[in-house]
C-alpha cells in the first residue's frame, strides 16, 4: 500500500485500521491525493475496504473510536 505518509502515521494506521480489517479477510484500498501524489500535508487518507464475508459494524465503530483517539492528523 503506497500512501504517502511519514512512518509513523503509516505504522498508526497498520494497527489502528488495517490489521485489523486484514485479521477479518479485508482488502484495503487506498484512492484519493495521497495515492495519486496530489495531497497537502494535511490531507486525510481515503481507505476503502473489501471483504467476502461482512465485517462486523462494532469493529468498524471501535475502529473509528480508536482513530478519533489517536494521535494520527
Amino acid at each position: 500500500m503506497k500512501c504517502r505518509i511519514s512512518s509513523e502515521h503509516f505504522q498508526i494506521l497498520q494497527n489502528l485500521v488495517l490489521k485489523p480489517l486484514w485479521r477479518e479477510g479485508a482488502k484495503v484500498y487506498i484512492f484519493g491525493s495521497r495515492s495519486q501524489g496530489t495531497h497537502h500535508p494535511y490531507s486525510d487518507v481515503d481507505l476503502i475496504f473489501k471483504s467476502e464475508k461482512e465485517v462486523p459494524q462494532i469493529l468498524i465503530s471501535k475502529i473509528k473510536e480508536d482513530i478519533e483517539e489517536s494521535s494520527f492528523p
